[in-house]
């Protein structure tokens, strides 16, 4: 890691931190890591970052409104685990507007229903799935699946 800062330095982590922004946003932390993982000490990181900060090119709580809304076949559950592992604190987390989790899970189905050849047993179980991997509990899933595949 370097200990001095140079004007190179500092020029170099901009370029770097801009390039990273221009691809996708992304949070403090994530920038940070990608940063640190590039030699740069923790004090420039700082410094570029809270540089970022001033200029509204990065914040944590747009990048979770996005993230949220580009993440929308997953569950309130799961998204909340992944931006807390991107950074996001839980004040940043309670200004995110998320959709029901009930009604994000009926809407999935509604679109999966017509790949489906019958309401089987088989079927019952590729919905549940579907739903589990995309985070939703076990109690939605099941409404869900009495809703729209009931078991004969």
């Amino acid at each position: 890691m370097r200990n001095s800062l140079t004007s190179g330095d500092t020029s170099r982590c901009w370029d770097n931190a801009l390039s990273l922004l221009s691809h996708r946003m992304r949070s403090q932390k994530e920038l940070a890591a990608c940063l640190q993982q590039k030699g740069y000490g923790q004090e420039l990181i700082e410094k570029t970052i809270n540089r970022l900060q001033e200029l509204k090119l990065i914040d944590d709580r747009q990048f979770a409104v996005a993230w949220v809304r580009s993440h929308d076949t997953k569950s309130q559950r799961l998204l909340k685990l992944e931006l807390k592992m991107k950074g996001i604190s839980e004040e940043d987390l309670s200004t995110v507007d998320m959709v029901d989790d009930l009604q994000k899970a009926e809407l999935l189905v509604c679109k999966k229903m017509h790949i489906l050849d019958t309401a089987d047993r088989q079927s019952r179980r590729k919905i549940y799935g579907y739903l589990q991997r995309r985070g939703f509990d076990y109690d939605v899933i099941m409404t869900v699946l009495d809703r729209f595949l009931p078991e004969t």
